[in-house]
């Protein structure tokens, strides 16, 4: 049995390729401060927030290039940043992170980015619809769900050649890893899974892109059954697939 479960992309270890030969592993909130769509101030709060809007277009960009159905989502040139940028930022918009205003500072607005996977996976719903795709959006968290239906999970996602997207709230577990550009507060897109065996029994790695980079996360089972706080589920899953006729 093949241990390991992917999407095209992470098959042809590479997410996507762009103008200039670049090749990259997924998009990079931190390309909204350069590609110069918007204002100074703008621009700083979607690479402060803006890893849910990147996740929700990797997918679009993945399901446009690498699935039959997907092709006239897109362009069909080859991307630009600025062009992944264009795209993100309409799912920025469509998502419309949240903003908290701070009490000792009422003039001062803290950007909170977007609260839950099923946030962005509707935005990616309902950017294919606009395209003539239908999608369906699919879900499950840390607390409805145990490690190995999350393993299920993730597997028919990617067997279906959709990224899952994977959003960690205050997870110890993923503190613990000190993993580079992962936030306490994050969204990355899971692009492969791998099973194996250890003392305790089976456990999966996650292949991941974030800011751009390919990552490891070691073990979905500690993930999974991290400590964190009460107020939001420690871990949540989503993925869009094509809705079957």
């Amino acid at each position: 049995m093949n241990n390991k479960i992917a999407i095209t992309a992470e098959k042809n270890e590479a997410f996507f390729e762009m103008s200039g030969g670049i090749s990259t592993y997924g998009g990079n909130q931190d390309w909204f401060s350069s590609a110069g769509l918007f204002g100074r101030k703008t621009s700083a709060r979607m690479a402060n927030t803006g890893c849910g809007s990147i996740s929700a277009a990797n997918i679009i960009y993945h399901i446009a290039q690498n699935t039959s159905y997907g092709k006239g989502m897109l362009p069909k040139n080859i991307p630009t940043k600025q062009d992944f940028c264009k795209l993100a930022a309409q799912m920025y918009f469509i998502h419309t992170p949240q903003t908290m205003t701070l009490h000792y500072s009422p003039s001062t607005a803290l950007s909170l980015g977007v609260w839950y996977v099923e946030t962005i996976v509707r935005g990616v719903v309902h950017f294919s619809a606009s395209r003539g795709v239908r999608l369906r959006g699919y879900s499950c968290n840390t607390r409805n769900s145990s490690q190995e239906e999350a393993a299920s999970f993730i597997r028919t996602g990617l067997s279906a050649n959709s990224p899952v997207v994977l959003l960690v709230y205050f997870n110890t577990y993923i503190r613990a890893l000190g993993l580079k550009y992962m936030s306490e507060m994050h969204f990355v897109v899971i692009t492969g899974i791998v099973s194996y065996q250890d003392e305790v029994g089976e456990d999966w790695q996650l292949i991941i892109s974030n800011h751009g980079m390919r990552q490891v996360i070691p073990s979905l089972r500690r993930l999974w059954n991290a400590n964190g706080l009460y107020i939001m589920p420690k871990a949540s899953l989503s993925f869009a697939a094509k809705m079957k006729n």
